[in-house]
C-alpha cells in the first residue's frame, strides 16, 4: 500500500526519528521542523525535516524508506564540520543528497538513483550538514548550489 498523504509522512518520519534515537534526553529532540533554503533569486522554499544528530540515527537514516514526498527530508548534522562519505546501503529510495558547507551555503547536490548501493558519495570538502529529499527533488524546487540554507536554532 503506497501513502502520499503528507500528514502520513509527517507522522512516519517522526515515528521513524524517535524509534531510531538511542535512550537517553535526544530522543525527545528529534522533532519534524522546518528548514528554508533561499535561492539566488531570492526565493525562499521551506521543507519539512528531521534531523539525525546521533550515532544511531545518522547510521539509519532513511534506510527502509520507499516513498517521501518532494518538501520532506532529513538532515545529518555534522558538528564539527567534517568531509562527509555517503552509500545508498539498504536505502530503497532514490536520493538528491545536498552538501551543507560552513555558514550554509549548499556546496554541492549529488542525485542517486542507485538504491541499495555501497558506493560512496563524498562531499569533497567539509561540510556542517547533509540534507536527503527525494531524487530529482532539488532540480524540481529548484535548488542549486550557492543557494542558502536556514534554521532557526540550527547553526550550519
Amino acid at each position: 500500500m503506497r501513502f502520499k498523504n503528507p500528514i502520513f509522512w509527517l507522522i512516519f518520519l517522526l515515528a521513524a526519528t524517535l524509534s531510531n534515537a538511542s535512550a537517553g534526553p535526544e530522543k525527545t529532540n528529534m522533532p519534524l521542523d522546518n528548514l528554508r533554503i533561499t535561492t539566488h533569486a531570492g526565493q525562499t522554499i521551506d521543507l519539512q525535516v528531521s534531523f539525525a544528530i546521533s550515532p544511531e540515527q545518522q547510521q539509519r537514516g532513511l534506510m527502509y524508506v520507499e516513498e517521501m514526498p518532494a518538501n520532506y527530508g532529513m538532515v545529518f548534522l555534522m558538528q564539527p564540520p567534517r568531509q562527509a562519505h555517503f552509500w545508498m546501503r539498504n536505502t530503497r529510495l532514490p536520493l538528491d543528497m545536498i552538501f551543507i558547507a560552513p555558514g550554509g551555503r549548499i556546496a554541492r547536490i549529488v542525485t542517486r538513483y542507485d538504491t541499495n548501493s555501497d558506493a560512496v558519495t563524498s562531499s569533497q570538502g567539509l561540510v556542517s550538514a547533509v540534507l536527503e529529499i527525494a531524487a530529482d527533488g532539488a532540480r524540481q524546487l529548484g535548488i542549486q548550489t550557492g543557494d542558502q540554507v536556514s534554521h532557526k536554532t540550527v547553526q550550519f
